[in-house]
């Protein structure tokens, strides 16, 4: 079965969003450095990932699939991937660290400032960047990841525009290089965390 055509969230689908972020980014090796104790981490991640896709819903760059929401694809558009203070505090991200507690916040916090430092020294320039992409579990192998990356990837080859990413999943580099993103650079998370990939894709004109 081929996956729905790609189209623009709405705001009544944030909140399912979130919920199918959370349930794609379980297994995610980061997510569990971060959040080890399983339950824990199904409770708070919903949190967290809601309050992301309400931050980014304004910029109108955020794809779901037509009808259920089967996968999110969350981008931030050029000049808007730096995070500011007061868009944090209306998406509610500011109350996510209760969920998580002060060790996993603080973890979070200095993984965030690895990744902005490689991020600003990768792609100084204009730039889309793919903060989010997930796909409900019982909806991979479908498509559903390839449909999504498409309207802002055809966006930004049409801009001239370079794509940028940042993968904690060895088996998504293969996904991702099919469609046009290569690697950058590997590291590891701070505090023992698993290896992160920075992927960039130059634009097809």
């Amino acid at each position: 079965m081929v996956a729905g055509e790609p189209v623009r969230l709405v705001q009544s689908q944030i909140r399912e969003a979130g919920d199918v972020l959370a349930r794609a980014f379980h297994d995610d090796p980061l997510c569990i450095r971060m959040t080890p104790d399983d339950a824990k981490r199904a409770r708070a991640l919903p949190c967290l990932m809601t309050s992301m896709v309400r931050y980014y819903y304004p910029f109108a760059t955020v794809y779901t699939t037509m009808g259920a929401v089967e996968g999110v694809a969350v981008w931030a558009p050029p000049g808007h991937a730096k995070m500011t203070l007061g868009r944090m505090l209306a998406a509610g991200l500011l109350v996510v660290p209760l969920r998580f507690g002060l060790a996993e916040t603080m973890l979070f916090m200095s993984l965030g400032n690895s990744l902005e430092r490689y991020h600003e020294r990768e792609v100084p320039s204009r730039h889309w960047y793919l903060v989010w992409l997930g796909v409900d579990p019982p909806s991979r192998g479908r498509g559903v990841g390839s449909a999504l990356l498409q309207p802002v990837l055809s966006r930004a080859d049409d801009e001239g525009l370079p794509c940028y990413l940042q993968n904690s999943k060895a088996v998504n580099l293969a996904f991702y290089r099919r469609h046009g993103f290569e690697v950058v650079s590997e590291f590891a998370a701070p505090k023992g965390g698993p290896p992160i990939w920075t992927m960039r894709r130059e634009p097809r004109r």
